[in-house]
């Protein structure tokens, strides 16, 4: 019986399958060790995880190395957490989308999402859509992230040229002005 289960069964039972977590009584999710042994097996195992736990940096760090996605169950501070988010969007870069809006915006962590899946250029941010080296990245894997970009990335002939090499139906996220030039 899952109600009457103590810590030493449910530590059995959650070792066999994490997923039991997600009906584990709320003293069993806040045990740290506990939540720590499910996010080594699957890092989703995170959202089952107390709110404190969300918030303790080493067992975010285990899961997001585990499964990028899980960041999306990490505290609001741990999500704008710079060591944190790379881990995250080094295991899957659509995590991007739960990253600060800082994080979103920066170079580095941007680059390495688009690296990862050209899906993760939807959700770069601020500065980072006007980065050339991330659209650039993106535009390897799939002309579409150009649809994400700022015009400023869409303005650069050298870029275009080389999406539209990779593949032609990138010319209609040209700018006009690009667009208009016959050459």
């Amino acid at each position: 019986n899952l109600v009457t289960m103590d810590l030493c069964s449910w530590k059995d039972a959650i070792s066999a399958n994490w997923t039991k977590i997600m009906s584990a009584p709320a003293d069993i999710r806040s045990d740290r060790e506990v939540v720590l042994m499910a996010v080594q097996q699957a890092g989703l195992a995170l959202q089952a995880a107390s709110k404190e736990l969300k918030a303790d940096r080493d067992l975010v760090l285990a899961a997001v190395q585990r499964s990028g996605a899980s960041l999306e169950f990490a505290s609001k501070a741990l999500r704008g957490d710079r060591e944190v988010v790379l881990a995250a969007v080094a295991s899957d870069g659509e995590a991007l989308e739960h990253a600060s809006e800082e994080l979103r915006s920066d170079h580095d962590v941007a680059l390495l999402a688009v690296q990862q899946t050209w899906f993760a250029s939807e959700h770069v941010a601020g500065a980072a859509k006007k980065d050339r080296a991330v659209f650039q990245e993106a535009v390897k894997q799939d002309c579409r992230a150009l649809r994400y970009a700022d015009q400023e990335v869409c303005s650069d002939r050298e870029l275009m040229m080389e999406a539209i090499s990779l593949d032609g139906s990138a010319l209609k996220f040209a700018s006009e002005h690009l667009r208009a030039d016959r050459e």
